[in-house]
């Protein structure tokens, strides 16, 4: 809890399963949480389960220039990583 308080985290494949879980404590800590994953359905299913404090892009992390897409919704949906 202490390593993340209130910061700002951008979890990959974080639509399930570890990443998920990550997510999950980052909230629990107080945190706020972009996941980012392949599966669009999954991802906007589990923000909308996890509520507040959540939000999702799509993440291919093959592909740079969907983490430049990822990251530049982390500045607006969060301020920034």
């Amino acid at each position: 809890d202490g390593l993340v308080g209130e910061g700002r985290v951008l979890v990959t494949g974080g639509a399930q399963g570890v990443g998920r879980r990550i997510a999950e404590q980052v909230l629990g800590a107080g945190g706020r949480v972009v996941i980012g994953d392949v599966q669009e359905e999954r991802g906007r299913d589990t923000v909308r389960e996890l509520g507040g404090g959540a939000s999702f892009v799509t993440l291919d992390v093959s592909d740079a220039g969907s983490w430049d897409a990822a990251v530049q919704h982390c500045g607006a949906a969060m301020g920034g990583l």
